[in-house]
């Protein structure tokens, strides 16, 4: 018998002109705040925001993922949606299984989430093109003493320990691009396995995910974020009055972000309650 994380609470709506979805999740041994964003590039085409993010989790596991779909396939969201969801469902079912102690057995149940996923597509989705599906991934599953990271193409995940001087970055899953810096990978083309990296994290105090339109600005050379952005991160969006969710989509609307990258934008943050 496990006991199921409650789901997170969210809200969707528009700010400074953006399509905004964001989303809160508070259990007693976790908050986690996320938000995704609408691109101005996709605000001047006229198409939705393809970034895609999920949380859940039960017992003592923090399950969260942040899916980019690729604005080249007719068919992303519908590709990211569908792999976040499956990943999250995935942990949660069989998170009796789920240890530290063996990464191996976890990446099993990631590898067949992933494989469901593309088989939903093709099984259920607008294409029988699995090429029409392209969304990365990021993918995070924390417990209090430490997690793991699964990761498929560009964005970033970070884990942070709180020290005296601040943020210290000491666990990093950094973009993979390929020959040119925007091309990436995605879970769903041929060699998606030869992709998926999986980095341990130790025991930390927080975790941020984020796709690429976040790393532009947060993580200018992809080897960490920059600490005077973790420290406002989580100072002020976990400390505020107003909805840590809301206050993250502030943050990705915010005009700096918007002059970095005109792509779509998410971020997750994660704070472990000590």
């Amino acid at each position: 018998m496990t006991d199921e994380i409650p789901p997170p609470r969210g809200a969707t709506g528009r700010l400074d002109g953006c399509e905004i979805r964001h989303a809160s999740l508070v259990t007693p041994l976790f908050i986690a705040h996320a938000a995704s964003v609408q691109g101005d590039r996709h605000i001047r085409e006229g198409e939705p925001c393809e970034d895609v993010f999920l949380m859940g989790g039960a017992d003592r596991w923090l399950f969260a993922v942040v899916c980019d779909g690729a604005g080249s396939a007719p068919h992303a969201i519908f590709g990211a949606r569908t792999v976040a969801a499956h990943l999250v469902d995935e942990l949660k079912d069989q998170v009796e299984e789920i240890s530290l102690e063996a990464p191996q057995r976890v990446e099993e149940m990631v590898r067949g989430a992933i494989r469901a996923a593309r088989e939903h597509c093709l099984l259920h989705g607008p294409s029988d093109d699995l090429t029409d599906y392209l969304s990365t991934v990021v993918l995070l599953a924390l417990s209090p003493e430490g997690g793991l990271v699964f990761h498929i193409g560009d964005g970033l995940a970070v884990a942070l320990t709180l020290t005296e001087e601040g943020p210290l970055s000491t666990a990093v899953s950094p973009p993979e691009n390929g020959e040119y810096a925007n091309i990436t990978y995605f879970f769903s083309e041929p060699d998606w396995q030869r992709h998926l990296r999986v980095t341990t994290i130790s025991r930390c105090d927080a975790v941020l995910l984020m796709s690429d339109g976040v790393t532009a600005f947060a993580s200018p050379r992809g080897d960490g974020v920059r600490p005077s952005f973790a420290q406002y991160i989580l100072d002020d969006i976990f400390t505020g009055d107003e909805p840590g969710g809301l206050a993250l989509a502030r943050v990705l609307v915010d005009a700096r972000a918007r002059a970095r990258s005109a792509d779509d934008k998410t971020l997750l943050a994660v704070r472990v309650r000590r």
